[in-house]
């Protein structure tokens, strides 16, 4: 499949804003082997945005004078400015809008510097249909051909308003959140994760997990329990098992 092939159909001008003729990601065309690619030169300009917009001012990456005296000899770029681009790889390519990231490892291999011209491949390693998720593999070249970053992670693709159809379902899903994670209900968002839940360790979400499968009467597999890492996610995963079973209710 090309990479054309991936790409999310749309309507209208995207510029515009925000639009409800925006498409979501064909999840069903997507399959393990396909790429897709951006390539991007780093300017100081992108640097000195990212680091306005992240409020890292290292010295290695904004002075010259300071870098020149490291073993780099030059400003580095930061690690995650690359990061950034694959962000956009998975939000507008693969698998595209309503694309929730939601694992991903990074290592950098070797240092990128103003002026240097980036090549980034992500591509499809594996595919679960049930989950709606993707793990994918991430390289970036530099215009030398030298390896500067590599990673992994897991994206799920998200599909148009499942949960909004059943708003009793992500109800009872707060509530049960609530209870295990002994946090109030009014403090918990559709997008809570362990990363704002202090209370939400290895131990609660296998509790997490028991109580859902006995309020809705159904089962996770391993690898869905594995990415039940927020609300949002467990409320679409839970629409789409009762969705497959043929009922609304959840009973």
């Amino acid at each position: 499949m090309s990479k054309t092939d991936i790409l999310v159909r749309t309507m209208g001008n995207q510029e515009d804003g925000p639009s409800a003729n925006v498409q979501f990601a064909d999840f069903d065309k997507i399959q393990p082997g396909d790429e897709v690619y951006f390539s991007k030169t780093i300017t100081a300009e992108d640097v000195e945005t990212f680091a306005s917009l992240s409020g890292d001012r290292n010295p290695l990456h904004m002075d010259e004078e300071f870098a020149a005296r490291t073993r780099f000899q030059h400003r580095v770029v930061h690690g995650m400015l690359l990061a950034n681009y694959v962000s956009a790889l998975v939000g507008m390519r693969c698998p595209g809008p309503g694309a929730l990231w939601s694992r991903q490892t990074f290592r950098w291999q070797a240092p990128v510097f103003v002026g240097d011209e980036v090549h980034l491949t992500l591509s499809v390693r594996h595919k679960s249909g049930g989950a709606r998720t993707l793990a994918v593999d991430v390289k970036a070249l530099n215009q030398d051909g030298k390896l500067v970053m590599e990673g992994d992670g897991i994206v799920t693709a998200l599909q148009m308003a499942p949960v909004a159809q059943n708003k009793h379902a992500l109800s009872r899903v707060l509530a049960i959140a609530a209870d295990v994670f002994e946090v109030s209900e009014a403090s918990l968002e559709t997008a809570s994760s362990p990363d704002t839940i202090v209370s939400w360790d290895s131990l609660h979400h296998l509790s997490f997990v028991v109580a859902l499968e006995q309020e809705f009467g159904i089962q996770f597999s391993p690898e869905e329990i594995e990415q039940l890492l927020s609300i949002e996610f467990t409320a679409v995963l839970i629409e789409e098992k009762l969705k497959e079973r043929g009922s609304t209710d959840g009973h």
